[in-house]
């Protein structure tokens, strides 16, 4: 299987979907762990997390890029950019 490539426009929308998956849950999850502070892969695991990601790309019209994410690993890699900081907290 080969790895899925994404044009410019398409890794914006990623991102953006992905930025916006955490903006809705990110606050509950912070105010369960007890610093307020997670490191980013802990962000693009909660973003990733039971299909969140998909179900924002759908909502946004966008399930032909939901259905082309990589699984794993590299997902995380592909959001990555998306996510500048390398912490998140409250």
């Amino acid at each position: 299987m080969t790895k899925p490539t994404f044009s410019g426009d398409e890794l914006q929308q990623l991102w953006a979907a992905a930025n916006a998956v955490w903006q809705y849950v990110g606050d509950d999850y912070l105010q369960m762990v007890p610093s307020g502070v997670v490191k980013r892969d802990e962000v693009l695991e909660v973003v990733c997390d039971a299909g969140r990601l998909e179900e924002e790309l759908g909502r946004r019209g966008l399930k032909h890029l939901a259905d082309r994410l990589p699984h794993g690993r590299e997902i995380y890699d592909l959001l990555k950019p998306g996510f500048r900081y390398a912490r998140y907290g409250r």
